[in-house]
């Protein structure tokens, strides 16, 4: 029988990394003056380039440091770009505060428009050879970016997004909120690379709202299979009920959910029709 496809709509973590058309230098003179410009003005100019890029090519060679592209693309300059240039408007950013300790600095940012309107944290900056450039983020930043991506996934990515079950949405916003700091980092760190792996994390997230999430394949499932004339919509809320528990009972929701927008294996899809074979043994007649 033909399966939905059953798409994970979780956005990619929307850590912001856009590039700009500058060199990636540091400012070396305070606006308007010839004077040599303090630690922290130089810190707030290169946070400031980063906010405010454009250009992928130059934020992975001139504004991150080695570290943050090991941390965050495995590494890989060529992840980085092709991970930039997959983003979308991410808005207006500015810096809030400066706080420099030797080679690293705090800086404090705030996101006024875009996808990340309303985020705001810390990044931290890092003078490698001589300039300032993103080095890492601070976990509050990453936890505010976190409850945002789950908000974008849920209102852009359509009807077939995971996320845009309300109930879900809500159950993995309180998840974001009480979760660990560490894990929160391992997440998103995972999202950066749209990889296996990342899907597992997303996954691990969602072990807490297992209603919710078994309640929304049930809704894919019922709407690719049951949508016709000759169902009623009493038959169809009959299999919708029906289906949920059956569907967090054999972790089924998982798979499904998990399968990147592929169709289901095949011993996923005969998974998946022995449950509704079962559940329309308890609809008949409605």
């Amino acid at each position: 029988m033909p399966q939905p496809r059953l798409v994970l709509a979780l956005s990619i973590a929307l850590l912001p990394l856009a590039g700009c058309g500058g060199d990636g230098g540091d400012a070396t003179t305070t606006a308007g003056s010839t004077a040599p410009a303090s630690e922290e003005e130089r810190v707030r100019a290169a946070a400031q380039r980063f906010l405010d890029a454009r250009d992928p090519q130059v934020v992975c060679r001139a504004l991150v440091t080695t570290g943050f592209l090991e941390t965050w693309a495995g590494g890989d300059q060529a992840e980085c770009v092709t991970s930039l240039e997959e983003q979308d408007d991410q808005g207006a950013a500015r810096v809030e505060s400066v706080a420099v300790e030797g080679p690293r600095a705090t800086v404090a940012v705030a996101h006024t428009g875009g996808q990340l309107a309303g985020v705001s944290g810390g990044l931290v900056f890092a003078d490698e050879g001589g300039a300032w450039k993103l080095d890492d983020y601070e976990d509050d930043y990453l936890r505010a970016t976190f409850t945002a991506s789950i908000a974008v996934a849920g209102e852009g990515a359509g009807s077939s997004a995971a996320l845009s079950h309300p109930p879900l949405r809500e159950c993995m916003a309180a998840q974001a909120a009480e979760m660990p700091a560490d894990q929160v980092r391992r997440f998103m760190r995972a999202a950066s690379t749209q990889t296996r792996q990342a899907r597992k994390q997303i996954i691990a997230v969602m072990q807490e709202c297992e209603l919710e999430a078994s309640e929304y394949v049930a809704d894919r499932l019922v709407e690719g299979l049951f949508s016709g004339d000759e169902h009623s919509e009493a038959y169809r809320r009959c299999m919708r009920r029906e289906l949920t528990p059956l569907l967090g009972a054999t972790g089924l929701w998982k798979q499904a959910i998990s399968g990147g927008g592929h169709e289901p294996s095949g011993a996923e899809a005969a998974a998946l029709a022995g449950l509704v074979g079962g559940a329309q043994g308890g609809c008949k007649g409605r």
